[in-house]
């Protein structure tokens, strides 16, 4: 063959391949942009979809998935047995979903909870901090504070969380819809907006239970970065006494990061040693004991009902996952992280977490957690301290 005819059947032959899709994510914060999120990603599957969430709740969602079994695309939804508050909310949900042709199992496996919040369809996934619930996917924008996040073209991502999910499922069974009422789903589309898309250099997933080494796998992530911002519903130490993330983000710091702690209202009793008034007291007592650039928060604005995220945020690096930082959810629950290594998504985040640190209410001199008072003891001794120098300084004017 001449060569020249060769040259041109093998341009021909390269223009016919299909272009290699490039991985990009979408990443959103509930409640500003969850719904927005949910639309996109569901309402452009074109193949089958598996479903993981601790509770399932919101009608919206529901919606958009018997939208998707109309187009004739099978759905599975894993949803765990027995969550705190049990299931009896939003069960007539899961049984008319299941009348309606989707495939609703209850994990009833080994592992505490099955935790995790995501989707699979294709080569696309949904990794969220949040369950499908009313407050965390609102169309009036209104609930829960969280992170997720859309990453499209990454096979080997989908196929990893997929065989995860497909372990669960084979410890589930179908939910006892006998006597259950059916409720009406339908609803009209609110107005969503289309979420941006940014490339991503990489997308690794972490799947819990870890063992030693997989904890020692986030502390290292923890601990190496320059820049740390870490936002949890809550801080508890383990049976050792400590919490080893709490623990790599201190190191973090001793390394030479600003690091940044924000945590929830909610777990904030200062009488109790594994509350989040607790957990900040001890990080800021050890960053005013060692000159440490960190500050940790306990969130004290109103914007949210609460804030339920588990994820922190680096230079270049965001983890976003279903893991609490507790001693039980990395270790005995099923949870989906995935570090997302793009500056791009990092900065977007910031942005949202940098106006929720502000409303914190921090109290250098003491070290005290935000909304936490004096002891009266301690009270008694500044105010006596104050009035010695006040008299001091009259007396030397």
């Amino acid at each position: 063959m001449d060569i020249s005819l060769r040259y041109s059947c093998l341009l021909l032959f390269l223009a016919v391949l299909p272009a290699a899709q490039a991985m990009d994510g979408a990443p959103f914060v509930a409640p500003y942009n969850s719904y927005d999120a949910a639309y996109d990603f569901f309402g452009n599957i074109s193949q089958n979809v598996s479903i993981a969430t601790y509770t399932f709740s919101s009608p919206e969602i529901a919606d958009m998935v018997l939208g998707i079994r109309q187009k004739g695309i099978r759905i599975r939804l894993l949803v765990d047995a027995d969550p705190v508050g049990g299931i009896k909310d939003f069960l007539p949900m899961l049984c008319t979903l299941e009348s309606d042709g989707i495939d609703v199992r209850l994990y009833t496996g080994k592992l505490r909870y099955m935790h995790a919040k995501y989707a699979v369809a294709g080569d696309s996934v949904i990794v969220t901090t949040e369950n499908f619930g009313k407050s965390s996917f609102p169309p009036q924008r209104i609930g829960t504070k969280g992170y997720g996040i859309i990453i499209r073209g990454d096979a080997d991502l989908a196929r990893k969380l997929l065989a995860t999910f497909n372990q669960d499922l084979a410890a589930s069974k179908p939910p006892a819809c006998s006597g259950i009422g059916m409720v009406n789903i339908s609803k009209a589309p609110a107005e969503a907006k289309q979420p941006a898309y940014f490339s991503i250099s990489s997308a690794d997933l972490i799947v819990a239970p870890l063992d030693e080494s997989g904890i020692e796998k986030v502390d290292a992530l923890i601990n190496s970065s320059k820049s740390l911002d870490i936002e949890q519903l809550y801080i508890q130490p383990w049976k050792s006494g400590t919490n080893p993330f709490l623990e790599a983000a201190i190191s973090a710091a001793r390394n030479g990061a600003r690091v940044r702690i924000l945590l929830d209202s909610t777990y904030n009793d200062a009488n109790a040693s594994n509350s989040n008034s607790a957990a900040a007291r001890y990080a800021n007592t050890k960053a005013a004991a060692e000159s440490l650039d960190l500050q940790a928060e306990v969130y004290q604005g109103s914007a949210y009902k609460e804030i339920h995220s588990k994820a922190f945020f680096t230079d270049n690096v965001s983890f976003v996952s279903s893991i609490n930082w507790n001693e039980n959810s990395p270790t005995n629950n099923r949870e989906v992280g995935i570090v997302i290594s793009s500056s791009q998504i990092s900065e977007y985040y910031e942005k949202y977490f940098d106006s929720d640190f502000s409303a914190g209410s921090l109290s250098k001199a003491t070290g005290l957690a935000p909304g936490e008072k004096l002891p009266w003891t301690v009270a008694v001794a500044f105010v006596a301290i104050l009035v010695i120098a006040v008299c001091i300084g009259k007396k030397y004017m």
